[in-house]
């Protein structure tokens, strides 16, 4: 599972982007660099855009728990972009059920980023780096 992450709006909202099959390995390594993401910033919640729409095959729900114990304190909205939208709307659902998270999935960033300008309107929109979307 190839990603990248780095700050869409610094100290609010994380981009991360993956490609490919995602292995277990290598989400231990995502959630431990998005938890260092969380511990650097000063925001009380930090909201995560994950661009799923590469992603051949996932994790089951039994291996993501078994990964993620408890949600970071500073966790906000988890914004999901995926074009294979009903599978993964529910596996999100029980996602943020089980974790007690704030969760989204949509088809595109754009309807992603609408969405989270209307529940947070206390973020810097105009601090963005579209750059680091601009390839996706």
């Amino acid at each position: 599972m190839p990603h990248s992450m780095n700050w869409y709006v610094e100290g609010h909202i994380v981009y991360a982007r993956f490609e490919g099959v995602v292995t277990i390995d290598e989400f231990r390594e995502f959630m431990a660099k998005l938890f260092s993401y969380f511990d650097q910033s000063p925001a009380l919640l930090v909201h995560v855009i994950a661009d799923n729409r590469r992603i051949t095959r996932s994790l089951s729900i039994r291996e993501i728990v078994s990964v993620v114990k408890k949600p970071h304190e500073k966790m906000g909205w988890y914004i999901e972009v995926n074009t294979n939208i009903n599978p993964v709307r529910f596996i999100s659902n029980i996602a943020s059920q089980v974790f007690r998270i704030r969760n989204r999935t949509f088809a595109t960033l754009d309807e992603a980023t609408a969405f989270l300008k209307n529940q947070d309107q206390s973020i810097q929109w105009d601090k963005a780096d579209t750059s680091v979307i601009a390839s996706s």
